[in-house]
């Protein structure tokens, strides 16, 4: 640990860290991914448009204003689950995947389609997650037992440590 802050990788400091593991996240059992594809016109451009927005703010105002801005359109909803919606919702990211590809891009799909679920006002869990061995960090969006932004098993390799 020594080194590592001799090092200026980390830095001592007196507050305690808010990121740690996240408890009370349900296992994915299964997922909305691995359904059929639908989409339709209106769901790829709330997509396309989302992602843009999400790729812009986590890029120009950072990971934390998008956490904040985020936050606050989760407030301001009522909560419901449609189904239909949804599926078409996941459908048209899958949709866009053909066109721009999903690896690498987990923190910018899953924060678009997290805005994508407030507009229609469906509640959801973000979860930011890391693995060791080798290290790695993922990004996904779920609705209780199910996965929306990956395969089944995806984000059973990652221990959560952040859920908005």
């Amino acid at each position: 640990m020594e080194l590592l802050i001799d090092s200026g990788i980390l830095q001592e400091t007196q507050n305690e860290s808010i990121i740690g593991p996240v408890p009370n996240l349900p296992s994915i059992k299964n997922s909305y991914f691995d359904g059929p594809r639908q989409s339709s016109v209106k769901y790829v451009v709330i997509a396309a448009i989302d992602q843009l927005w999400a790729m812009a703010v986590i890029r120009f105002a950072g990971l934390p204003t998008a956490l904040a801005q985020l936050r606050k359109q989760i407030e301001k909803q009522s909560h419901h689950e449609d189904f239909l919606e949804i599926a078409q919702l996941v459908g048209s990211y899958r949709f866009i995947d053909l066109f721009l590809s999903a690896e690498n891009r987990c923190l910018v799909r899953s924060f678009a389609l997290a805005r994508s679920l407030t507009r229609y006002s469906v509640s959801f869990k973000l979860a930011i997650g890391v693995r060791t061995g080798p290290f790695g960090a993922h990004c996904w969006v779920q609705i209780g037992h199910k996965s929306l932004t990956d395969h089944r098993d995806k984000a059973r390799e990652y221990m959560p440590v952040l859920l908005l």
